[in-house]
């Protein structure tokens, strides 16, 4: 990859998965232009103001998007399509912030340390099946199991399978 694409992903105002995902996919110089990565830039940045959102899943829908389409016209409207129908949004206007709080909690709240041997091996189950069958509901399945993930380590950051998610987050980042 060139180093000004690199440094161009590297600063733009993208999710830390998907930038993490560009960075370390090896065909990323092939898939991505600058105009592609502002019109991602430009949505998150609609998103991530109006509305509360899973960035993991928001991030899966870009980067199943990116590989399913060879030509990346109307990709901004095409994305805004994809959010419309699959993306789960909540209006930052219609929360106060005592009550945005509550449904991260809500959230948190939920998140069982029990789950990440589950959580890890059904990624990889995913990751299989993406390879076999290029089906993108299970490239977009791992993505949104390794969000999960990534907010149960944030809460249990001692836990003995951390290393395992490491291995799993880089294999899933050179999927082709």
């Amino acid at each position: 990859m060139s180093n000004e694409l690199n440094e161009l992903i590297h600063n733009s105002d993208i999710p830390e998965l998907l930038k993490n995902y560009l960075l370390r996919n090896k065909q990323t110089k092939f898939i991505i232009s600058s105009d592609l990565l502002k019109e991602i830039e430009d949505i998150y940045i609609e998103y991530d103001s109006l509305y509360i959102f899973d960035e993991a899943e928001f991030c899966s829908y870009i980067i199943t998007s990116i590989k399913k389409n060879d030509k990346h016209d109307y990709f901004y409207h095409y994305l805004k399509k994809i959010f419309e129908v699959h993306l789960e949004v909540i209006s930052r206007k219609e929360l106060t912030k005592d009550e945005e709080l509550a449904v991260k909690r809500d959230i948190l709240a939920n998140i069982d340390e029990s789950n990440i041997p589950n959580h890890l091996l059904s990624i990889l189950k995913n990751i299989e099946k993406f390879k076999e069958t290029k089906d993108q509901q299970s490239l977009y399945l791992a993505f949104r199991l390794l969000g999960k993930l990534d907010i149960l380590f944030l809460v249990f950051p001692s836990s003995t399978f951390i290393n395992s998610y490491h291995e799993i987050d880089k294999k899933l980042s050179y999927i082709e």
